[in-house]
This record gives C-alpha cells, sequence and structure tokens, in this order.
C-alpha cells in the first residue's frame, strides 16, 4: 500500500497521511486519512454514498499508537 504524507511545520504529522483504497461498492478511489481511524473505522464512498467499515484486525490501534510517536518526534523535530 502507498502512503502519502504531505509535509509542512504546521498541525500534526498523522493528519496528512492518507493511503488509497477502492469503495468495494463502486470501485472508485477513495483517499482514506489515517488519523481518525482508530476513532472512526467506518467511511462513506464520497461516490456512492455507502458506508464501508474498515476492518484491520487490530493493526488500527496499532497504528495510531505509532501515529502519535510520529508526531511527538516530528513536533521535537522543529523545536528551537
Amino acid at each position: 500500500m502507498k502512503l502519502t504524507v504531505t509535509t509542512t511545520r504546521s498541525g500534526k504529522l498523522s493528519d496528512k497521511m492518507t493511503a488509497p483504497i477502492k469503495c468495494p461498492h463502486c470501485g472508485q478511489k477513495i483517499e482514506l486519512k489515517l488519523a481518525g481511524l482508530k476513532e472512526d473505522p467506518l467511511i462513506t464512498c464520497p461516490s456512492c454514498h455507502k458506508k464501508t467499515q474498515i476492518d484491520s484486525g487490530g493493526s488500527l490501534c496499532k497504528t495510531a499508537d505509532e501515529l502519535a510517536k510520529l508526531d511527538s518526534a516530528w513536533d521535537n523535530l522543529f523545536k528551537k
């Protein structure tokens, strides 16, 4: 899976991380933001408006924890 990160010095780095997925209903490509998936793993396709539950087998919690560490490291990188 290809992850995309658009970086700036402002905001959390994890808020900018996306992964492309295809809607299982219509096949439309969706740029999925990773930051909010732990709290709300239910996504809505912008094309067909159908909802899909993302089942990660527990890896979302691990990913969220690692993203929090990444955010902390990113913040520390730019501290004066």
